[in-house]
């Protein structure tokens, strides 16, 4: 049989919970922040549910779960502690998700273009990207610094899709929580979930056109769902 083909596709990916498991040196800097002001340490698996909105975000929920309420001023201090010490230590517990490079350069040989839309700061995913070797197998990596609105705004998504030479009714978005699922409905593009990330989103938070319990199956659910569609 002919190879199928994905030429004209994007497909998007979101980066922490999806591309690499990244909680546990995003543990280890919300640690760092919360000793700081004489708070107690949080778990890997408390952190997972406050990952996806951003490093504001992030920060806020860890002091918000000892109930501690930060002024603006004492965020953007927690704010910059935290990036500065994770900028340090990004690579040292964080993994890849297994079967994404195979899945990644599967989906470049079918001639898809891959982007990234995250709202990680965008000198924290160039870095972390070119640390697993990645950076490269991707035409267009957008943080939230990148784009006019981040997510959950699906601008954020077709930002990156047009920024990469693609159209929204030639994409699929693959992430991980309900930040990724609300940011694909409102650009209008199909959605791909992978449950074992962040957020701790239940399906139900997350419709899903599909749902890939591994990477190992993803290239062959994006070649199921595009078969019927128009490539031109």
């Amino acid at each position: 049989m002919p190879q199928k083909t994905l030429q004209g596709w994007t497909i998007i990916f979101d980066l922490d919970g999806t591309l690499i498991d990244t909680a546990p040196d995003l543990l280890n800097a919300m640690n760092h922040v919360l000793v700081q002001f004489g708070l107690k340490s949080i778990s890997e698996e408390e952190i997972r549910s406050m990952v996806g909105q951003g490093a504001r975000a992030i920060m806020s929920k860890g002091f918000a779960y000892h109930g501690f309420s930060l002024s603006e001023t004492q965020l953007t201090e927690a704010v910059d502690v935290f990036i500065k010490f994770y900028s340090n230590n990004l690579d040292i517990d964080s993994k890849l998700s297994p079967f994404i490079i195979e899945a990644l350069d599967a989906l470049i040989g079918h001639r898809a273009t891959l982007c990234v839309a995250t709202n990680k700061t965008q000198s924290t995913t160039d870095q972390i990207l070119k640390s697993f070797e990645i950076y490269d197998r991707f035409k267009v990596v957008f943080g939230p610094e990148s784009v006019s609105k981040n997510k959950p705004s699906g601008v954020h998504l077709s930002e990156a899709v047009r920024a990469a030479g693609g159209r929204e009714t030639l994409a699929i978005m693959v992430g991980d929580s309900k930040t990724d699922a609300l940011a694909s409905k409102d650009a209008q593009i199909p959605y791909f979930h992978y449950p074992h990330g962040y957020e701790n989103s239940s399906l139900a938070d997350c419709p899903a056109d599909v749902i890939i319990d591994s990477f190992e199956h993803l290239v062959p659910s994006v070649l199921r769902f595009t078969k019927d569609r128009n490539f031109e």
